[in-house]
């Protein structure tokens, strides 16, 4: 098969998950919402990341059911800190961007779907939405949950982080 020929092959699977002809490689295409689960994780970082002065947050500490929260970082809300060791393959600490603040906070609105191929952002499509506006979400229950009420906080600038040492094999 020629790489026209496969490509043409592929837009016709892409929105299932199938195998490459040429290298076997597992392909997928993926629409994926701004969900509940999303927004109750990014709601929980944000709060713990104030209460502990814009320290990295495990993701353990955050409320979650899934581990799709992940895909926040597609949306520029959370980032993920830089793991060191060899031995994992995250280093399971998050933090919410200044931007992840100010959605968390309902103060500004996000395009409601990504779309991905193969992890890779593609790009971000859909309705712009409030995090109160996300299915199924309830924005005052979750700020109650977390003890947060009140003014806006201004949001802390990260941290510096501490500079890695020369010859750190950073993955």
């Amino acid at each position: 098969m020629t790489v026209t020929e496969v490509q043409a092959w592929l837009a016709t699977r892409v929105h299932k998950e199938t195998d490459c002809p040429c290298c076997h490689r597992r392909v997928r295409y993926r629409r994926r919402p701004l969900n509940n689960n999303m927004a109750t994780f990014l709601v929980s970082l944000d709060a713990i990341y104030l209460r502990n002065g814009n320290q990295w947050v495990h993701h353990k500490k955050c409320t979650y059911k899934d581990r799709d929260y992940t895909a926040l970082a597609y949306w520029g809300l959370i980032e993920p800190k830089v793991n060191l060791s060899t031995k994992k393959r995250t280093s399971g600490f998050w933090r919410p961007t200044e931007r992840g603040h100010a959605f968390a906070w309902n103060r500004i609105t996000v395009l409601s779907h990504i779309v991905t191929y193969n992890s890779t952002l593609i790009s971000i499509d859909g309705t712009p939405v409030t995090i109160s506006q996300v299915k199924d979400f309830d924005f005052g229950a979750m700020m109650a949950d977390h003890g947060i009420g009140g003014a806006y906080p201004s949001f802390p600038p990260p941290r510096p982080e501490p500079p890695v040492p020369r010859g750190t094999i950073i993955q």
